[in-house]
Parts: structure tokens; sequence; C-alpha cells
């Protein structure tokens, strides 16, 4: 991973702007240096625009001729069937109710993807995972194989995004132990985010985008369901999508304040984003 660091602060659209800049320029900087798969990853809340700021990168890559394969790790979840097992296994922990939070990601799928698209040889092809949010009601599943999208080797950048992508666990303060005996269900799943920093461990370089204010990620959210009402698309009502969002605060609060603030541990993320009020 690069160790040089930056930080700004700046409203939402000037932040994507720069954010699309750098990866942009790191993702050629290294392959060039590197001559293999460069892994990049972008941490971003909920509603910011990560998938939408990907494709751009993507397109951007791919007329300097990179073949570039995007992944969100929200395609990772688990299958609505291993999802539904694991609510069942812990019925007092309503993290773990539904996909997001630590836990409710396919490992061992994670890393399968994550080695074969970094060992993929040239013309070999690879399928790459997606989710569908809408299937079963709204609860999800992993899409069938068939609709998976390939790629065909060697891939020169790998862009990976998700609004918990380089939590970590949380420093035993007090303050923390006191959150985790208040809360043993939050305490459950920080333990889970162990598993994830192999899948940390693997990226060059990433960038990550903090809100000032949590409260700013539900307006966001709330914002884009609007607009997709607007469109005439299928959206969650503004109290339905107030109650998702919230259910997801704590994990902002706890994980996601300590990623902005930054740490001495080596998944530092290489530029730190604060978003102030637009």
């Amino acid at each position: 991973m690069t160790t040089d660091h930056a930080t700004i602060t700046a409203p939402r659209a000037a932040v994507q702007t720069h954010v699309r800049a750098w990866l942009t320029e790191r993702a050629r900087a290294l392959h060039a240096k590197t001559q293999r798969t460069v892994v990049l990853g972008l941490s971003a809340p909920q509603g910011w625009g990560k998938t939408t700021l990907c494709a751009h990168i993507a397109r951007d890559l791919q007329a300097h001729s990179l073949n570039v394969v995007t992944l969100s790790l929200d395609d990772l979840y688990l299958t609505h069937a291993a999802q539904s097992a694991l609510r069942d296994a812990h019925p007092d922990n309503r993290y773990l109710a539904q996909r997001g939070y630590p836990g409710t990601h396919d490992l061992d799928l994670a890393h399968d993807v994550l080695c074969g698209l970094c060992a993929l040889d040239r013309d070999q092809l690879f399928a790459v995972p997606r989710y569908d949010k809408s299937a079963h009601q709204g609860q999800g599943d992993r899409a069938p194989e068939r609709l998976w999208p390939t790629t065909r080797g060697p891939v020169d950048v790998l862009l990976i995004e998700g609004w918990m992508l380089g939590f970590i666990q949380a420093d035993r303060t007090p303050q923390v132990s006191k959150i985790f005996r208040d809360d043993p269900a939050l305490a459950a799943c920080d333990a889970r985010l162990a598993a994830y920093q192999t899948l940390h461990a693997a990226i060059d370089g990433w960038a990550c985008v903090r809100p000032r204010d949590v409260s700013q990620v539900l307006a966001w959210r709330v914002a884009a369901e609007r607009a997709r009402r607007d469109r005439g698309e299928g959206a969650m009502s503004e109290q339905d999508i107030t109650r998702y969002i919230a259910g997801f605060l704590p994990a902002y609060s706890l994980w996601g304040a300590a990623l902005g603030q930054g740490t001495q541990d080596p998944r530092e993320p290489s530029l730190r984003c604060w978003i102030s009020e637009d």
C-alpha cells in the first residue's frame, strides 16, 4: 500500500471530483510502476454516489487502454438463504437481521473473486458476482450466475467500493467498552470485522470519504429515493428509508468516525476527505 496521505475538506460535488481525479491518477501510476493488477478501494457513505463514481473512473482509465473491473462490497453479500440462516441463528442481534453489517458478506467469495481477477491470464474469462437488491421483496439475493458480467484478462485495475470498506475493530476505550456493554449485538458485529482484514490488506491504496455529520447520509438517501420516485421508478418511502438508514447510524458513529480520524494502522487511507455542508 502507498504511504503518502492527504486530507481535504470540501462540499460533496468537489469531493467527488477530487476523488475521481485522485483514484484515476493513482491507478495509472501504480499500474505503470508494477505492471500487475492494481487494487484500489473507495470507502464512502450510503447514497454518496460510490457506484456511479467508480463507473466514471473506469471509463477514464479505459480511455488510457487499461482493463478495469468494478466491484461493490454489496455484490459480496450472503445469499438470501445464508442471510436468513444467519438471522435465525442470532435472533437477538438486530444488526444481523438484514444485509449490511459486518458478518453479512461472503468473505470466501470475496477471496475467490479477488484472487481470480488478479491472476487472470490473457484471454481468460471471469464472471464477476452481482447482487440483486430487489429480490425477495427487497430483502435481496445474489443474482443468478448467468447474469454476472464477464471480464477478459488480464485485469489492469480492480476498483472496490463499499460503505464499510476499511472498517476495523474499535479500540477498547472506556467509552467503547460502555457502548458494547449497553449494546452486545454491536460488540458481536465488531468481533466479525477481524475477518475482513485479509480483504483490506490486498488493497494497494484507497480513498476514504466521511461526512462531518452522519445526518448527511440520511439526507442523501432521502434525496436519491425521491429522485427515483420522480422518474417513476420503484423507491422506498421517506419513512422507510429513514428507518433503514437509522439502523446504520451506530456503525457510522463507531467505526466510520475512527476511520475518518485516521490511526497508525497500515490500512490507513491514502486520501481522506471530509464532506462539508453543501
